[in-house]
């Protein structure tokens, strides 16, 4: 039985009276509007019981409780912790978040909000943005270093961040430097597979009112996987300088590196897909270990029991090893100048992400040579109350640039497409609050955005085809060459016919021709939509908000480049919230709840699939309908003045409304739990997943956290565990029953030795106890219909010194 939205209403308002309650009980006296709103990120910081979190969220200072939207917070601390360094397992502490590394771009899901970002063409649904900056590309480039904090907030931010915020928006923020103060620190790690981790951080005053701040981090280690992939090799710099240039004027400039090397993520075969005809596939599994990678002996040897009937022979061991030679380049300033009207702030920002990989996680080789640049420039003015009214007023300029050229190697299949596309965003916003009485206000927020875009694509398909037709069977060419994993025709060990209309073969040997197919796309697209926001919020007392929202989302069409679905369609999603945030017992209990309903059309999703000329490669569609309902409930309670459990429950019911994809038919169906049936296009099938649940969106889940200080004189002795159990779900495109996982709990564990005056502190700490190697992402592969997965970290264990100056 379905759980209504009434009744999250129901227990967010009796929550919100209860808070009421126990503040008139306790004797605490109302203030104007909501008390922790007043408070400072110092006053916050020394309050006893469970502690105040200041956020920026909402584009203004406040501190998370106070902040009327669902929004968790996660420290460096609770990073180290968990022994996450970038945003792709950033999902291990935020209920409802889960992120998927697809090569170099991470694509993430919250609530089931989401897209598997494949591909630059691509972009995900849920904004990151770094120190104040959105980063269309180049997530993984984001380090997790010298942070102040990572802000997560769940559904649409329409307004105040703009384009591809449907789901939500990551904040990652990084500590800025501090005036009058020279201090710094230095970090270092060791643990399994030779993990080494190596940062540390300096402020410098260079006079009464300026400060540099550097900060740098290295993390190398094995691969996880028994063929040397799913390893790391990351060097990233930060620098900033900032200067307060007046009383009322101030200047913020920062500057960010990123090099990505090693072979990247990797994966292992589950098995592979054997079409029997009409009646659809034959799962035959691999029989592998979850570690053993797509480079091993016996995962090749599994790869080469495949029969490809298109080239009329098996299928041929991968041969380049794969790679990362990626950089990522950030630079970025921020400008403050106070008026007594209010304050004006200025953000220009200029990145660039480039690429240089090979990839074979899905099952083929992809290589890619991308260089994506973007400029942005956002300028915003908050006003000063006027009667009231406060407000926040503002303008976005966004510009992209993306010259990819990339290849697509599947056997007997070879796919090279050169991109360029150019993406210009153009969104004035706005929003208001009426302060009604000192414990009520009404927000009304609007953002007007133009997009255009334009897209050039030259790409070549090739397909190598068996003629020897035997009187029975499928055809046989065992001699048939394989396409090698290069970008240049020029290094292919055969000829290649010229690019004709209509296609040109040429014979290739072992009975087998290669056929050309080469297609020119040029395409504009120009696009406009408002998005707003309305919400209420009243301070039941004043420790207890209650709040209710209505906000819409937006995410713009583009370009596919696959032949036959060339195009996709904007994404839209509203969003309906009522919630209520607590501090009882004298700030030692927070109880915050929130019920949500959200309608999300037109989804975009990214996938491997085969085109309207039977040919392997990325792709992005549209789904019709989704309906997403739940609530979450975050608990924080200081049983002792040493000793913190918290715990965060997240209830999510979704379920696809609408949902039909096409495929060509004269090619085996896509590989799917979903029904197939004929296409008013006798070329096409079509494919109906309505009635499944969104992605990666598990109907449970709970995290579970517990602290606890022993003083030991001058030294403090810290223990620490934290677990999160997530149920069932789909993590891949196509529903097919193996790609449904199962419920799965993972902790972790940490003892800390620390000398609070000295600054120093030892730490030994296991993650991943169980040693649960659950899938993170899973593909099939177009033609081949192999099925891959990517296994979570394994069980490490490690110690880690660091020391504050």
């Amino acid at each position: 039985m379905k759980t209504s939205f009434v009744s999250y209403l129901a227990m967010a308002v009796a929550l919100g009276f209860a808070g009421a309650v126990n503040a008139q009980e306790t004797g605490q006296e109302e203030a104007s509007g909501n008390t922790a709103d007043t408070q400072s990120a110092a006053d916050a910081s020394q309050q006893g019981g469970v502690g105040y979190i200041v956020v920026t969220a909402q584009r203004v200072e406040q501190t998370a409780q106070s902040t009327a939207l669902a929004i968790n917070v996660v420290d460096p601390d609770a990073l180290t912790s968990a022994g996450i360094t970038d945003v792709s397992s950033l999902d291990r502490l935020v209920p409802g978040l889960d992120v998927q590394l697809t090569g170099a771009f991470p694509s993430f899901f919250l609530r089931g909000v989401g897209n598997f970002t494949a591909t630059s063409l691509g972009e995900p649904a849920v904004a990151l943005n770094y120190d104040g900056v959105y980063v269309a590309h180049g997530g993984v480039g984001v380090g997790f270093f010298d942070l102040e904090r990572v802000e997560v907030l769940k559904g649409p931010q329409g307004t105040l961040y703009g384009r591809n915020a449907t789901g939500g928006a990551v904040n990652v923020i990084p500590a800025r430097p501090k005036l009058g103060e020279f201090s710094g620190n230095i970090n270092a790690e060791y643990g399994r597979f030779d993990r080494v981790r190596l940062g540390g951080s300096l402020n410098v005053p260079l006079t009464d009112n300026s400060a540099f701040r550097v900060a740098t981090e290295w993390r190398e280690r094995d691969g996880y996987l028994s063929d040397g992939t799913s390893d790391e090799d990351t060097f990233s710099i930060r620098g900033q300088y900032y200067v307060e240039l007046a009383e009322n004027i101030d200047l913020r400039v920062a500057a960010d590196f990123t090099h990505q090397g090693g072979a990247g993520q990797g994966a292992s075969y589950v098995g592979r897909y054997q079409f029997t005809g009409p009646g659809g596939y034959l799962f035959i599994p691999s029989g592998l270990d979850v570690d053993d990678g797509l480079y091993s002996a016996a995962a090749q040897a599994f790869r080469e029991t495949n029969f490809n009937p298109i080239s009329g022979r098996t299928v041929a061991p991968l041969d380049l090893f794969d790679f990362n030679d990626n950089e990522y380049y950030g630079v970025n300033a921020e400008l403050n100048v106070a008026f007594d009207a209010g304050t004006l702030t200025i953000v220009p920002a200029w990145r660039l992400s480039k690429f240089d990989l090979l990839s074979s996680v899905s099952g083929f080789q992809f290589g890619l040579d991308d260089e994506i640049e973007q400029l942005s420039l956002e300028a915003r003015f908050a006003g000063e109350r006027i009667g009231m009214f406060d407000y926040l007023i503002g303008a976005y300029v966004f510009n992209e640039n993306v010259n990819s050229s990339s290849f697509i190697s599947v056997s007997a299949a070879f796919a090279q497409p050169d991109n360029r596309l150019e993406k210009t965003s153009l969104a004035p916003f706005g929003r208001v609050t009426a302060h009604v009485s000192d414990t009520f206000r009404i927000t009304g927020g609007v953002r007007y955005t133009y997009e255009d875009q334009s897209f050039f694509r030259d790409v070549n398909d090739l397909l190598i085809i068996c003629t020897d037709m035997p009187a029975m069977g499928p055809p046989m060419c065992p001699g048939a060459p394989q396409f090698p994993q290069v970008f240049d025709f020029d290094d292919f060990p055969f000829a290649v016919p010229p690019a004709t209309q209509p296609p040109s073969v040429l014979p290739v040997g072992g009975g087998a021709i290669i056929q050309r197919v080469n297609v020119i796309t040029d395409l504009d697209n120009t696009e406009e939509q408002f998005t707003w926001r309305a919400a209420v919020e009243w301070d039941a007392g004043p420790d207890s908000l209650i709040y209710a929202s209505a906000e819409t989302g937006f995410r713009a069409g583009g370009f596919s480049g696959a032949i036959g679905f060339e195009t996709f369609d904007p994404e839209t999603l509203i969003a309906y919230t009522i919630g209520t945030k607590n501090r009882f017992l004298n700030n030692n209990l927070l109880i915050n709840l929130e019920g949500f309903y959200w309608k999300y059309d037109d989804q975009q999703v990214s996938f491997t699939g085969v085109d309207a000329n039977g040919n392997p490669g990325p792709q992005i569609r549209n789904i019709g309908s989704t309906d997403i309902r739940g609530f979450e409930l975050e608990a924080q309670a200081a049983v002792t003045p040493d000793t913190l459990i918290s715990t965060n429950i997240q209830f999510l019911d979704t379920e696809v409304k609408e949902f039909v994809f096409q495929a060509p038919s004269f090619r085996p169906p896509p590989v799917t739990g979903c029904p197939i049936s004929p296409s008013s296009d006798p070329l096409l099938i079509d494919v109906n997943c309505a009635g499944f649940p969104a992605y990666s969106s598990p109907r449970w889940t709970v995290n579970i956290a517990a602290q606890h200080r022993f003083a030991l004189g001058a030294l403090d002795l810290v223990v620490a565990a934290d677990t999160q159990y997530r149920s069932s779900r789909y993590i891949s495109f196509g529903y097919s029953p193996q790609t449904l996982l199962s419920p799965v709990w993972r902790s972790n564990a940490q003892i800390t030795l620390e000398h609070p005056e000295a600054g120093w502190s030892l730490t030994g700490f296991v993650q991943n106890i169980e040693d649960d190697r659950s899938p993170t992402l899973m593909f099939t592969t177009p033609l081949l219909s192999y099925l891959t997965a990517s296994p979570d970290d394994p069980r490490v264990w490690g110690v880690r010194a660091a020391i504050d100056f």
